[in-house]
């Protein structure tokens, strides 16, 4: 077979609804002279500057496909975020509506067993507790003596309840020298 290889076209079904062409460049792979014969199927007959051309259509064809699948991907994140979303919305929405209407037994009802169904999940009402936990704290100092690790300690213990204090959620009340009620907010 003589003559010019014909360009290809091919066609990517890159999602259900968005088709890519990607063309392949033509090559002329002609016989030398009318002396030998040379099959332009073979590729290890062609000349290296016919494989440089080939090799860099397909190279330039794998970029634009590459491209192509990454901006698929890309909207497909941004659909998948935007579905989040839009369920986030209507669950807000629904859990607004039903304590409007006092339905919120019922709401809970419903919202488990379509969670338990569900990829990506409805709110669910969660209410504030106030649950007593007694917490044991015990610290190691090195002193000289008795007194003065009782007075290290008490520097480390006000140390960690003005950490506590500086959390937005918590708050240490002294209860005694050796007690403080914490209350998480």
């Amino acid at each position: 077979m003589f003559g010019r290889a014909q360009g290809t076209t091919a066609r990517i079904d890159t999602e259900a609804t968005h088709m890519t062409t990607v063309d392949i460049p033509r090559t002329s792979i002609d016989p030398p002279s009318s002396h030998g014969v040379q099959d332009t199927n073979d590729p290890q007959r062609a000349s290296m500057a016919e494989q440089d051309i080939i090799i860099a259509g397909l190279s330039t064809a794998a970029r634009n496909m590459q491209r192509e699948l990454d901006a698929a991907n890309e909207r497909h994140e941004q659909s998948v975020s935007q579905h989040r979303a839009d369920i986030a919305a209507i669950g807000e929405r629904l859990l607004e509506e039903a304590q409007e209407r006092r339905w919120c037994s019922a709401y809970d009802t419903v919202v488990d067993q379509l969670n338990n169904q569900l990829t990506v999940e409805l709110p669910v009402r969660e209410l504030d507790y106030e649950v007593e936990v007694n917490v044991r704290v015990t610290v190691r100092v090195a002193a000289r003596g008795e007194d003065d690790a009782e007075d290290r300690a008490g520097e480390i213990i006000r140390m960690i309840e003005q950490d506590i204090d500086e959390r937005p959620t918590c708050t240490a009340y002294p209860q005694d020298s050796d007690a403080w009620d914490i209350r998480l907010l």
